[in-house]
């Protein structure tokens, strides 16, 4: 008996135990929304912008902004009948900023098609003293591009649900919901860059700028540096493979001045179509060298090797460059001044000989 009333109390103690926990952690759950869901009067969500692998984060402004959702006579939502917002009753963050930055590593998709997401926190506030009567507020928001960026995609518009309940007179918010155009509950705004529909694409708005260098001849010096002045729009990545290599992003200025050496290639991703571009080489004819260039896509400017033209999408530019510099083209310095000497020395003997010669005929 004693035993079975041990067990009793001991289950009763659980029991409060695992209630207790319960709400404790139910302050929580208020703070994070779960599968679109979040207790109380705010719903911290999240703007994600996807960018392709290797193209640098462009530089873009979303604004957000509230309307009252658009409600037919006996819509219900959870059981409920449904009411259009209120004005005021539900403020969102106005914009998020996203700043000109390298390509992000940490990678998702499949081969051939990864990208990287970078993110700002949007917040949801619910305003309890705008609602007169207890009952569930639809609001739609909405995502904007302003200035508008080439190949950047908004999220569509979201369906936001603030549940209010009449507490002895007083509305008050009890918690916030948010559901995409299928009514699936989301906690995010999913934007995308050079993407076409929902696959990483940067060839649907861009090309790549691409340049190589080749140094030639037998007195050709392939440890050399060659400046490259490139004018193209600033905060582009680029990578320079072969040798040591080195990454970046091209200069604020327009043109950026890259050093290659033999076999290294440039490779600027992501330049978008009709902008136009630049590729020139600094003159190296006074070290003897004569220079070429094999261009795709772009034009070889009259009698230089400069190259130049506008981008069209999916048309890679390419720019080969050979430094040559052979043994005809190299006259070596100071050879009549090492010889002079012996030549004079071989002059003055020549003549003494000369000399003694007519003098033993005179005799």
């Amino acid at each position: 008996m004693k035993a079975n009333k041990l067990m009793r109390t001991l289950a009763a103690s659980a029991m409060s135990v695992a209630l207790l926990a319960g709400v404790t952690a139910l302050p929580a759950m208020a703070a994070t929304p779960d599968k679109g869901v979040a207790t109380g009067t705010t719903f911290e969500t999240t703007s994600i912008l996807q960018v392709p692998e290797k193209i640098a984060t462009p530089n873009a402004i979303l604004k957000f902004a509230v309307t009252k959702g658009t409600v037919a006579e006996g819509d219900k939502h959870d059981g409920m009948l449904v009411y259009e917002g209120v004005d005021g009753g539900l403020t969102v963050t106005e914009s998020v900023t996203y700043t000109a930055a390298e390509p992000g590593t940490d990678l998702k998709g499949d081969e051939g098609a990864k990208y990287y997401e970078v993110s700002q926190n949007v917040t949801l506030t619910a305003v309890a003293e705008k609602f007169t009567h207890a009952g569930i507020y639809e609001y739609t928001v909405t995502v904007t591009n302003e200035p508008t960026v080439t190949g950047l995609t908004v999220d569509t518009a979201k369906t936001v649900y603030v549940y209010v309940q009449d507490n002895d007179g007083t509305p008050a918010v009890q918690a916030i919901t948010m559901t995409n155009a299928q009514g699936g509950k989301v906690n995010n705004f999913v934007s995308t860059y050079l993407f076409d529909g929902n696959t990483p694409d940067p060839s649907t708005h861009t090309a790549n700028i691409i340049v190589s260098k080749t140094v030639a001849g037998t007195f050709g010096d392939k440890t050399q540096a060659f400046n490259f002045p490139v004018t193209v729009p600033a905060n582009l990545y680029y990578e320079i493979t072969g040798g040591t290599g080195s990454k970046g992003m091209t200069d604020v200025s327009g043109t950026t001045t890259f050093k290659l050496t033999h076999g290294q290639t440039l490779t600027i991703y992501g330049v978008v179509e009709n902008t136009s571009y630049t590729i020139s080489e600094s003159d190296y004819s006074s070290e003897n060298y004569v220079t070429t260039v094999q261009n795709t896509n772009g034009t070889v400017t009259e009698d230089t090797t400069n190259v130049t033209g506008t981008i069209v999408a999916e048309q890679n530019v390419r720019a080969d460059y050979t430094n040559t510099r052979d043994a005809g083209s190299i006259t070596p310095t100071g050879i009549i001044m090492n010889v002079a000497p012996y030549a004079l020395m071989v002059i003055v003997a020549l003549a003494g000989v000369v000399v003694f010669m007519r003098k033993r005929v005179e005799d």
